[in-house]
């Protein structure tokens, strides 16, 4: 009789130590499993979650969540998950999901699933797409005027002379080349109805087709004959891409107001080997 009570305790206090177990585990957070797309940090020596948090750009309530951590320790070489940035893109003509991807550092399924694409073949421009940053892209410096770009490109370059330009839009002169209030003006201001057609003033091939050198906005820039160069600025859209060779009079961009601009206009410079030209005694 007293070996089965003794038996029977046993029993009780295993159970006892079971369920005690049982509960302990179930204090303690399942290991998060990773989000979609997310980041991955290794922790180093000496870093807390405010410097990862501030190197990132997010909170640390954010980390925490994420990680399901109960407090601010963490330990070096731990690896946490962090926030993918978002960036926004408009998709412009000649744009594809994989050369967005590369271009934001994001991937094209995260752009198919951030969208929701049901074909990924297709992209409509003007079309704004969500892109999930998922690594660094390294930084490219631009180089700091126009007039640098268009001296030490040599794409486009040959020793023959255009016999004419063309006005790239038509429409009011709002400021003449030369001295302008005390400061130097390289170029012509053309005003222009937002989003009326910017044509090439003459054949040749695209050497810059972004929004990069500060203050032009979305500018393009054409290398021409004879060391000839023409720049588009302030445009709403642009249309072609680097590397193309446009014809005379071809639709190269849409009249707006981005960079310095204050209103719809485009900014229009002609350049010989990277000097400054007055467009008006180029033009018919």
């Amino acid at each position: 009789m007293g070996g089965a009570r003794r038996a029977a305790r046993v029993m009780t206090a295993c159970a006892l130590a079971l369920c005690v177990g049982l509960a302990g585990c179930r204090s303690v957070p399942e290991p998060p499993s990773r989000p979609t797309h997310a980041r991955v940090h290794t922790v180093s020596k000496g870093e807390t979650l405010w410097k990862i948090a501030k190197r990132y750009g997010t909170s640390v309530r954010e980390i925490q969540r994420m990680n399901r951590l109960q407090s601010d320790g963490i330990r070096p070489g731990q690896r946490l998950y962090l926030p993918v940035p978002k960036r926004t893109h408009v998709v412009r003509r000649g744009d594809t999901l994989w050369s967005i991807a590369q271009r934001y550092g994001s991937s094209v399924s995260a752009l198919v699933r951030a969208n929701r694409l049901s074909d990924s073949r297709y992209l409509k421009v003007g079309q704004r797409l969500t892109v999930p940053v998922l690594r660094a892209v390294p930084a490219q410096r631009p180089a700091a005027t126009a007039r640098v770009w268009t001296r030490s490109d040599p794409r486009g370059r040959s020793a023959g002379k255009p016999t004419r330009f063309l006005w790239p839009v038509r429409g009011p002169l709002i400021r003449n080349f030369g001295m302008s209030s005390g400061a130097s003006h390289d170029g012509i201001d053309i005003s222009a109805g937002q989003g009326v057609k910017v044509v090439a003033t003459a054949a040749g091939r695209v050497i810059h087709a972004d929004d990069s050198l500060a203050g032009y906005g979305n500018l393009i820039i054409l290398k021409h004959a004879g060391k000839l160069s023409s720049i588009y600025a302030h445009n709403q859209e642009i249309l072609v891409r680097v590397g193309d060779f446009v014809d005379q009079g071809q639709t190269i961009a849409r009249v707006g107001k981005t960079g310095r601009a204050s209103a719809p206009q485009l900014h229009f410079e002609i350049r010989q080997d990277g000097r400054a030209r007055d467009p008006l005694k180029y033009l018919p």
